[in-house]
């Protein structure tokens, strides 16, 4: 175990403070853990999808999604203080990183756009048809004036 945490020293020693542009990362390890924190610049009362890639310098198109994690990941409101993702690393992932020392973390952050669902609009048009064909297609009626005779005269 002392090796262990050794390798996940000199694993992760290459990269400290990373930006991404409103999303400042930091790690630590822990065992067999790897906790992630990150600080999210933006707005705290909109939703944003949060998500983790291990990247190489190296190897611009290595990329892995990390399978155990938890913590403020996903769908939430995660844009105000600083917040951490727990990373549970399985044997593979120890052997996939064994070699190297160039990894670093990308944190995403997705703005989770809200508003008016499309079947709305959806709805709103077939209600709008429906009045417009129902005002259009209604039978034609025609009004006719007769001219009623004129009454009799008093006595």
């Amino acid at each position: 175990m002392k090796y262990f945490n050794l390798f996940l020293v000199l694993f992760f020693a290459s990269i400290v403070v990373f930006p991404q542009g409103n999303i400042v990362t930091t790690y630590e390890t822990l065992e067999e853990k790897i906790l992630v924190h990150y600080e999210l610049n933006g707005d705290d009362s909109k939703e944003y999808d949060i998500s983790l890639v291990v990247k190489r310098t190296s190897d611009k198109k290595f990329e892995y999604k990390p399978s155990n994690i938890s913590g403020d990941v996903g769908k939430g409101k995660f844009a105000s203080g600083k917040r951490t993702i727990s990373w549970i690393l399985s044997k593979k992932e120890i052997d996939l990183f064994s070699e190297g020392d160039d990894f670093y973390f990308e944190v995403g952050a997705d703005l989770i756009k809200g508003g008016i669902s499309w079947y709305y609009y959806v709805g709103g048009a077939v209600l709008a048809g429906g009045g417009a064909a129902l005002f259009l297609l209604k039978p034609k009626t025609t009004s006719t004036t007769e001219t009623l005779p004129t009454p009799p005269g008093r006595p």
